[in-house]
């Protein structure tokens, strides 16, 4: 049952960056450089993760469960997403790694509020959840979630893609909560939104 367990979330693991790649390919050769393929390409990171997702359901590597909404974790989720933008900012002024490009309502719709959404469901709820099924120690159950969270954000790999991924592992393994995650993801992609393009 582990083995087979394992094998599943490697698979879904190593399918999501093979379909962005193939989507990014099939959108470079069909829209070239052009704004038209800024828009799309967070619109086929979205939709790579969606089909992924229902293909975790599918294994039965994704459940979902009851949560009720408690103000104290978005207050804390408030203040965690400040901290790790605080975090966000302090890397680009000092190693000016963030580069300003043009930016439509359709990217900030999906920055801000479907990649959150799509992406803390794939990472916490089929890779987490299942590393902690499996029997992985806990280091292990929130760091290879935070390593992955960051090379999923290639070629932008920051130290801030690391920090975010092991806060929100870390809470999500604590409170089990996936939507205070999403909040913290969302209001976190939301300043940087904000901070650079606003």
């Amino acid at each position: 049952m582990k083995i087979n367990l394992i094998r599943k979330v490697i698979i879904l693991s190593v399918l999501l960056p093979v379909l962005v790649i193939l989507n990014l390919v099939f959108a470079a050769f069909f829209f070239g450089k052009s704004e038209n393929f800024d828009n799309y390409n967070s619109i086929v990171i979205v939709i790579s993760f969606v089909i992924v997702l229902i293909i975790s359901k599918r294994f039965f590597l994704l459940n979902f469960g009851r949560e009720k909404f408690i103000f104290k974790e978005f207050l804390i989720a408030t203040i965690l997403a400040i901290f790790l933008f605080i975090i966000f900012y302090f890397e680009k002024v000092l190693f000016d790694v963030y580069i300003k490009s043009p930016i439509s309502i359709l990217m900030i719709f999906s920055i801000v509020l479907c990649l959150p959404i799509v992406e803390e469901l794939f990472v916490k709820k089929v890779i987490l959840d299942n590393l902690i099924l499996i029997g992985y120690k806990k280091i292990f159950v929130i760091l290879i979630p935070s390593i992955y969270f960051a090379i999923l954000h290639f070629p932008e790999i920051y130290m801030t893609h690391l920090f975010v991924g092991l806060i929100t592992s870390w809470v999500y393994y604590k409170n089990k909560s996936i939507l205070q995650v999403i909040l913290i993801h969302f209001q976190y992609n939301l300043f940087i939104v904000v901070f650079n393009y606003l």
